[in-house]
């Protein structure tokens, strides 16, 4: 017979056992994989099968308080809580299933982690000697081993999109591993639905390389010939007999316009044969269409530019685009929108915030990005819509009437794109496009405007007043202090919570304004949806398409038109010519003011002015300095010139000349202040403009003492004489001696 403490010994396993089964029991129950007796979901199967089989018993399934009570409890499973209509974080949700990666992690057991290390430093190793297709192979095994953990994800995608691509010399294999790169990172999204950091970065990944890249204009060709179908720009289409198949060519230029003039008027290919080699040498660029099945479109995850798997309505369309109106900046926009699906929303009273902290259940809904900051992550989709609406409108599509002339320029008739008879210009055939900068712009000031409202970043100045009031007697630093406090100790230290909201409100909302520059994109997409807008830039845009043709004169009256023009848009929307400490109104303003200088300053009138000045001065300066004189002199004379010609073009100036021209018949006094009077209106027109009565529009004097009244500071014409100088040369003053 055993002794006292082997019969303890066995006692006590059997209790452990029976502990031990009771406990797995209760998991089961708890994680919801068995479910709990009297509970709906087994009542459903009782009665399942007792239909199914041939008993009488007619079961009780109407529920009775334990019925309610075990509900109760099933509801709080662990399973229950993490289904889709809850918590959403069942495995299933979280992304698709990567049968290979998921037996090799398994094989691996608990030696993961050493062969994750070892592979990422031989893909590093791979990569210093330029061994990208090894190197590529290496990191994709490395997010294999890793699929749930973001970092590798992102930090190769970007290694291969910016590190790897810019290693290569051809622009193709360029562009081939930033579309690898992207390729990846939305492959790592796939397996990780509700990861925002991964969708930014795919978004940031579209607009940034296609933006501010130093190959930005072919890189954006070739994005846009990834949309277009390969049989549609087949290379073998376009040639008949050795020769351009005209009619086939004509066909393609129409139906991708932007795509064209691009390649025409940024890169040179002015000829039929250079557009059809650039088409052969990018023949193989990464597409959304199965060129082996009838150019029908590939599964959603093979297609490049890969889109989110659930786009906004808005966003939706782009999908069934098949020509060149589909670019980066609406993929990063679709992306963007679809980064937003996660985070926390908006505060719902619409006010500024400094951050967000998850509270119950929205800890396990929602997900705080890593980088940026919150406000900064909302605003992507806008930024990139008004990205889209910048390519347009330098690119020359302003709005539905802006049609593009392909042999506008065209020097011999050997040079034709089209007939030169066709079409409703001299020019020959015009070209539109299904995008255009003005309703572009509309949509990107509609997505600010409700980003602002959504997130506190415009306030009215009723509810500033209040807060103003509230916060008077208190600092930013004594609100920080005291943000955390409850309303017990508030009062405590005679101070209300209402005080301590106030100060903080108005802190954020001056932080997120400024980080955001939401002012001067809101205030920019509202003055550039305008028509008189559109119409300014039209004319800026024929000036500098005549000054790279070299027609001067052409060129330097457009630039006088332009700019009168412009300056009424700035006059009538003040918040857009200076915009918090946004200074690109003033800089495009001065730019374009020193394209018209360079002009007039290059015309023979200037140069005999400037040399009989010269000479006029040189008991005071050695003759030895001539040249560095008139130089001096002539951009002097031309930059007076140019405020005076740009002035002459204003339809105020115009108007007040008529008036005088009108007065003068009945007022003797004016033809002596006038005397140009006399020779006709164009010669009052400069006088007025010349004269001390020039003082009526302060904004086109270059003189004035006080330099927050010019019309561009000094600053900023600093700044832009420095970018601009190779092509706007200004001599030094010379000195006195």
């Amino acid at each position: 017979m055993a002794n006292p403490f082997q019969q303890a010994t066995v006692r006590r396993k059997i209790a452990y056992g029976i502990a031990i089964i009771a406990l797995f029991t209760l998991s089961m129950f708890w994680r919801g994989k068995v479910p709990l007796p009297l509970s709906n979901e087994s009542r459903v199967v009782y009665l399942n099968q007792a239909r199914r089989g041939s008993t009488d018993d007619k079961p009780d399934a109407g529920p009775s308080i334990v019925h309610r009570a075990v509900d109760w409890l099933s509801s709080r499973t662990i399973q229950e809580q993490a289904r889709p209509e809850a918590l959403d974080l069942r495995e299933l949700e979280q992304g698709d299933a990567e049968i290979a990666g998921s037996l090799l992690r398994c094989v691996l057991v608990g030696s993961r982690g050493i062969a994750t290390t070892v592979t990422w430093r031989a893909a590093i190793e791979k990569q210093k000697r330029n061994e990208f297709h090894e190197f590529e192979q290496l990191v994709r095994l490395v997010t294999r081993l890793q699929p749930n953990f973001i970092t590798p994800w992102i930090y190769q995608s970007w290694n291969i999109a910016y590190n790897v691509s810019v290693e290569n010399d051809r622009l193709n294999d360029m562009y081939y591993y930033i579309t690898r790169g992207i390729e990846l990172l939305a492959e790592g999204e796939r397996m990780n639905r509700m990861s925002p950091d991964m969708r930014f970065q795919i978004a940031f990944y579209y607009q940034n390389k296609f933006s501010v890249s130093d190959k930005v204009t072919t890189l954006r060709s070739m994005f846009q010939l990834s949309n277009v179908k390969p049989e549609d720009r087949n290379p073998a289409r376009f040639r008949k007999d050795g020769k351009i198949d005209m009619v086939a060519f004509q066909n393609f230029v129409r139906k991708n316009p932007q795509l064209v003039r691009r390649l025409r008027e940024k890169l040179g290919y002015t000829r039929p044969e250079q557009i059809v080699q650039f088409l052969e040498d990018n023949k193989k660029v990464p597409t959304r269409y199965d060129v082996t099945r009838n150019d029908q479109l590939l599964p959603n995850e093979s297609q490049f530019p890969a889109l989110p798997p659930r786009p906004a309505p808005d966003e939706a369309g782009p999908r069934m685009e098949t020509d060149d109106t589909f670019d980066a900046f609406l993929a990063a926009r679709s992306w963007y929108v679809a980064s937003r699906e996660f985070i926390p929303p908006p505060p719902p009273d619409r006010m500024p915030i400094g951050y967000t902290e998850l509270q119950g259940n929205d800890k396990f809904r929602y997900r705080v990005p890593k980088s940026p900051m919150l406000i900064i992550f909302r605003q992507g989709a806008a930024r990139a819509q008004s990205y889209l609406a910048e390519r347009l409108t330098k690119e020359g599509w302003f709005d539905r009437t802006t049609k593009w002339y392909p042999d506008e320029r065209a020097d011999q008739d050997a040079d034709l794109w089209f007939n030169r008879g066709s079409g409703d210009s001299g020019y020959g055939e015009g070209l539109q496009t299904a995008r255009a900068s003005k309703a572009e712009w509309e949509k990107t000031y509609s997505l600010w405007k409700t980003h602002g409202e959504e997130n506190g970043l415009q306030l009215d100045q009723a509810t500033l007043i209040r807060f103003n009031t509230l916060a008077q007697r208190m600092t930013d630093e004594q609100a920080m202090r005291f943000a955390n406090y409850t309303d017990e100790q508030l009062l405590q230290v005679q101070i209300s919570p209402e005080q301590v909201k106030a100060r903080n409100r108005l802190r954020f909302y001056d932080q997120n304004r400024q980080v955001t520059n939401f002012e001067f994109f809101l205030n920019s997409s509202e003055a550039e949806q305008q028509q008189d807008t559109v119409n300014a830039r039209k004319l800026l845009w024929e000036a500098e398409q005549a000054d790279k043709a070299a027609d001067k004169v052409r060129a330097a009256e457009a630039y006088a038109k332009g700019l009168a023009a412009w300056r009424q848009v700035l006059l009538n929307y003040k918040s857009f010519h200076r915009s918090g400490s946004n200074q690109k109104a003033e800089e495009d303003s001065y730019e374009y003011h020193l394209a018209l200088v360079r002009l007039i300053e290059q015309s023979p009138r200037v140069d005999v002015i400037a040399k009989n000045r010269s000479l006029a001065i040189r008991g005071v300066i050695p003759a030895a300095d001539d040249e560095l004189i008139k130089g001096y002199l002539s951009r002097d004379i031309a930059e007076r010139e140019a405020w005076v010609l740009t002035a002459i073009a204003d339809p105020r100036v115009q108007s007040r000349a008529d008036q005088i021209l009108r007065d003068s018949k009945t007022d003797v006094n004016l033809l002596a202040k006038y005397p140009s009077i006399a020779k006709g209106r164009e010669a009052i027109v400069r006088e007025l403009v010349e004269s001390k009565d020039y003082e009526w529009l302060p904004e086109y004097m270059s003189d004035l003492k006080d330099d927050t009244n010019r019309w561009v500071r000094n600053e900023v014409q600093k700044s832009v004489r420095d970018r601009v100088k190779p092509n706007n040369s200004q001599p030094a003053a010379p000195t006195q001696k």
